[in-house]
């Protein structure tokens, strides 16, 4: 009896355990490469100088600014700075930046202090920032301790005040250890920048480094920045570019003028690299209808101005992303012309039964917000359509002064417009989910599905081989 308890629980133990190696193996992370696709990548390597420039209150024996942009010191995969032994292609003693522990006063900035700026080359949206830290074997603890960044569009005092006012970061940088050192990454969270300033705010004190007041100068190794592009996998997406019109054709109740047509809502006319902000021109880059009288599409009533949207097939959507018009003109309120109280449908058919059933069940009924009428005119609204099957969009605007987002008398008040759609959708079936990397680690059996089909794939070789010399042995 007492062998059978024993035995009992060593059989639990070896289920428990191989439980938590399961757990343990899904889990575990896999490591490569750095990503790529940062600012400034040219497909090889690691300098960021083609389109990152950098600045700095001084630099010491040659350690210049340039240093943090230019890819010296990075390991062959993008991760690591390495210190020690510094090669004369490394340039500027040792490919890193340091100070010459003078503070020099930032002209936007109250109060001296250190400082390093980089310079984008035109406004992005940015994802995250990565800082490797001073990183000499020597005296790491050189490296910036207490810091604050800032972000601009322009290069001016308004641009840097108002973005001190709202910090992107303010804190901490880890000490680099000497010896090989890994990325400390900030998230810009998609904020708007072409200039970044990196400073020591003047109440850091002796944190402006990690030596406790003992030495004055402060450095870093190398700076990435990597933009936060939109999402692809929408309905027309060609793998580059923003331009759905391949799979998406627009059909407007009515254009103001060719050049303002509905096709400019779909063709990707406006859209920043990123994919993510429309540009403040009008003309050949968005969609403006005619005047009054409205146009009433055939089959919804009680609406006015729309849009339909025809779909080379069917598809199961995932979001309806829409810019509002966007037209700078502030003199006019030519923003006004925006829709503003829209429905939304979705339909298999584009005739008189599916527009019927689809009004009766909208996807979206409510407010789309009006447009800023400037360069970093960021998505409106996104609709979340929970995979609905549909060939044919509808956006419509409502009858009355709620259509649009003008005042009584405003040069668009009998007008509509809009700036951009693009529609997202969902894997077709499980082997595009899996080419769009959306398998599951887990899902052993690549089925989709993660079950004790996949713990079975796992489970079927356990402790096969117990030789520890045998070169297969996993």
């Amino acid at each position: 009896m007492k062998r059978k308890n024993v035995m009992n629980k060593t059989r639990s133990c070896c289920v428990w355990l191989v439980c938590v190696t399961f757990a343990i193996v899904l889990c575990s992370p896999v490591f490569a490469d750095a990503p790529r696709g940062f600012i400034g990548d040219t497909g090889t390597g690691w300098d960021t100088t083609s389109k990152v420039q950098a600045w700095a209150s001084g630099n010491l024996y040659g350690r210049d600014p340039i240093n943090t942009v230019n890819g010296t010191g990075i390991s062959e995969d993008g991760l690591i700075h390495n210190t020690g032994v510094f090669p004369p292609s490394w340039g500027g003693y040792g490919g890193m930046w340091m100070d010459n522990g003078t503070p020099a006063a930032y002209p936007y900035i109250r109060g001296n202090t250190q400082w390093i700026r980089f310079d984008l080359d035109k406004v992005h949206n940015l994802s995250q920032m990565w800082i490797w830290n001073w990183n000499d074997a020597s005296y790491p603890q050189q490296g910036m301790k207490r810091v604050r960044i800032i972000v601009s569009n322009t290069d001016t005092e308004a641009g840097y005040l108002a973005g001190d006012a709202s910090p992107v970061f303010d804190g901490i940088i880890p000490m680099a250890p000497g010896g090989g050192v890994s990325a400390f990454v900030v998230d810009f969270g998609g904020r708007e920048a072409r200039y970044i300033l990196m400073y020591i705010p003047t109440e850091a004190g002796t944190d402006h480094n990690w030596s406790g007041g003992t030495l004055a100068e402060d450095g870093l190794s190398e700076v990435r920045f990597y933009p936060y592009n939109a999402s692809r996998h929408f309905i027309g997406d060609t793998g580059s570019g923003w331009d759905t019109s391949s799979a998406v054709t627009a059909y407007p109740a009515s254009n103001h003028a060719a050049y303002l047509n509905g096709a400019h809502t779909v063709d990707g006319s406006g859209i920043n690299d990123e994919g993510l902000a429309h540009t403040s021109v009008a003309g050949n880059f968005m969609w403006l209808s005619a005047e009054a009288p409205a146009d009433y599409h055939p089959y919804v009533d009680a609406h006015s101005y729309y849009v339909t949207y025809a779909f080379d097939h069917a598809y199961s959507i995932d979001e309806m992303w829409i810019w509002n018009y966007n037209e700078a003109g502030a003199s006019y309120h030519a923003t006004g012309a925006g829709m503003k109280q829209i429905r939304v449908l979705a339909s298999l058919t584009d005739n008189e039964a599916g527009w019927i059933y689809a009004n009766a069940h909208p996807v979206f009924e409510g407010i789309l917000p009006e447009a800023p009428g400037t360069d970093d005119h960021l998505v409106d609204l996104k609709i979340d359509f929970g995979g609905i099957e549909a060939a044919y969009v509808l956006i419509t605007s409502a009858v009355g002064s709620n259509k649009n987002w003008c005042n009584p008398g405003d040069a668009y008040e009998s007008r509509n417009g809009l700036s951009e759609i693009r529609f997202y959708r969902n894997p077709a079936d499980c082997t595009e989910a899996k080419e769009w990397g959306l398998k599951a680690t887990s899902d052993l059996n690549g089925d989709c599905r993660v079950n004790f089909a996949d713990f079975a794939e796992f489970a079927q070789d356990w402790m096969q081989c117990m030789n520890p010399q045998d070169a297969n042995c996993l």
